[in-house]
């Protein structure tokens, strides 16, 4: 019967997300928050008839989600528009993670009256901001190429940032001695050596592609290279998703094109290669089965034992929210429009990576803690709310306008990127 009951939900699920995302293009009411709230909906009802559904598999489910929202992603970005806005996107990923660490951190420890190395660990653990949500967002609303990359990778690179630095914190929070040095060194070496992991395997998948492109059920091969780089980086210790990022980025650019050129001169396998419209459409429905299954799972899966912890997530989100205004005109080129500019000011959700390491830090450190598990689901559901709405009204309202007005000096460029 619960094999039965699961089949049969999958179905309505699917076609109730195909639903919102139509609702979504015709009103640009986000369809994140109504997948959301299904899930939170199967969730009541469940427990009111006592049904048992565990969801152990939540992490997995959650890595493998945005192991292919990075790499689909990753196709979509253009290497010249990662080239331009490279000093932007590392201006706004370390100005918005550490600002809202050190700012997060002070007000936990005056609300809450915890250690002020367990209030900077929640810090750091709400810094990043979710590319589950950000990527398909931003494809939904059609932003220009640099802002696009520059939310996509922001994202990614935050969320990793958060993870190290997080349990960097848990570390030295145990043994009593925080080691910055050692820590800045780990996040610099995962990056760089995975994404050159990243970009060599692209190599290796051009020279397969071309051999095995025309077969039946090819089209399964490149998500095996896409898992298999994830599972390598991670064993090295190293950014498993920016390694996909880094895969997703080489082959939508050609594959090959990243070989120096003297390379591809010689190796005739190294010659630039396109990915075909069908394999697009292809990864495009899956990361959109993916995604639809996971804003259920986060409705489902984040729930909240006290009222409190719903009302500090609150305050902490709307902190958030406005201290990425000023980050924003700080390390944003004043070349980029008003309107994305905007838009790159409001997307700072934060997903269900925030809950899995509260739920493991906070566990481990015991105590008092505990309570800050559901501060950060109150952030999480928050936060994505939060995203959602401000980008329905910078898309359907006149709020644009006045996010025009505080980012005044913007888009004056007579080339708009």
């Amino acid at each position: 019967m619960e094999t039965t009951l699961t089949v049969g939900l999958a179905g309505i699920l699917i076609f109730l997300a195909h639903l919102f995302a139509w609702f979504f293009e015709r009103t640009k009411i986000p369809d994140v928050l109504m997948l959301i709230f299904t899930g939170f909906c199967i969730r009541l009802l469940l427990d009111m008839f006592a049904v048992n559904c565990p969801v152990h598999f939540g992490s997995v489910f959650a890595s493998v989600t945005l192991v292919v929202i990075l790499f689909e992603g990753g196709l979509g970005l253009s290497l010249n528009a990662l080239k331009a806005s490279l000093p932007q996107i590392l201006s706004l990923t370390a100005l918005n993670f550490f600002v809202t660490m050190g700012a997060v951190g002070f007000a936990v420890f005056y609300l809450t009256g915890l250690e002020k190395m367990v209030s900077f660990m929640f810090g750091a653990i709400v810094g990043s901001t979710a590319p589950t949500i950000i990527i398909p967002l931003v494809r939904q609303i059609k932003m220009r190429d640099v802002p696009m990359t520059i939310l996509s990778i922001e994202s990614a690179v935050s969320n990793v940032i958060s993870f190290i630095v997080a349990f960097a914190m848990l570390d030295g929070y145990k043994s009593g001695n925080l080691r910055f040095g050692l820590m800045m060194g780990h996040i610099a070496v995962s990056f760089i050596v995975a994404s050159g992991l990243g970009f060599t395997v692209s190599l290796i998948w051009s020279w397969l592609h071309n051999r095995v492109g025309n077969l039946q059920n090819s089209l399964f091969i490149t998500f095996a290279f896409v898992f298999t780089i994830f599972g390598i980086a991670e064993i090295l210790s190293l950014s498993g998703y920016i390694a996909a990022l880094a895969f997703g980025i080489s082959i939508g650019n050609g594959g090959g094109l990243l070989a120096p050129a003297v390379l591809r001169r010689r190796y005739t396998f190294l010659k630039t290669i396109n990915v075909h419209p069908e394999e697009k459409r292809f990864f495009s429905e899956i990361v959109f089965l993916l995604r639809s299954f996971f804003f259920v799972y986060v409705g489902f899966s984040v729930q909240f034992t006290e009222l409190r912890s719903v009302y500090f997530g609150f305050l902490l989100t709307m902190l958030i929210f406005l201290l990425r205004i000023p980050v924003t005109r700080l390390s944003i080129s004043k070349a980029i429009h008003k309107r994305d500019v905007s838009l790159i000011a409001v997307m700072s959700p934060k997903g269900i990576a925030v809950v899995a390491m509260a739920s493991l830090i906070f566990q481990d450190v015991g105590g008092d803690s505990s309570v800050l598990q559901n501060i950060a689901n109150g952030v999480v559901i928050c936060s994505i709310a939060m995203t959602s709405i401000l980008v329905f009204f910078l898309t359907k309202t006149p709020l644009l306008k006045f996010y025009e007005w505080i980012f005044s000096g913007f888009g004056t460029s007579s080339n708009l990127r």
